[in-house]
């Protein structure tokens, strides 16, 4: 379903840019179906085969998902501002290849993210009123 819904948002948004003349974003909107069933998607792969096959996992990584997990929210809601921030200093998924701008992108946002709501759950305002 998952690589379904990929090649759906590829091709939807080649057509819909090539008919309005310019690259259209519509396809990867936060509350298109396809986002919201992608997410869907990786949620529950994650869920079946990481958190139900009981891995070994080491005592720091599984400090790391429980905080992870912890601040999701508070990461979805703030990543978007971490986005509008990078993209005022001209970092876009255009800069290079998509292939590869795309996932350093994302990965660098997450991890100001959430480095920065880590940091602030240690502000007792933050934490008892945000979290």
């Amino acid at each position: 379903m998952s690589i379904l819904l990929i090649v759906i948002n590829t091709i939807g948004t080649h057509i819909m840019s090539v008919k309005l003349g310019h690259t259209s974003e519509i396809f990867y909107d936060y509350l298109s179906p396809t986002v919201v069933i992608y997410s869907i998607c990786v949620f529950i792969l994650t869920k079946t085969y990481i958190i139900n096959n009981n891995y070994n996992f080491s005592n720091q990584f599984r400090k790391i998902i429980t905080l992870m997990s912890k601040y999701s929210l508070a990461i979805y809601m703030f990543h978007v501002f971490i986005l509008i921030l990078i993209q005022k200093f001209g970092i876009n998924p255009s800069i290079c290849n998509p292939l590869i701008s795309i996932p350093i992108i994302t990965i660098v946002i997450y991890i100001i993210s959430f480095l920065t709501i880590h940091l602030c759950s240690k502000i007792s305002y933050f934490k008892k009123y945000m979290m």
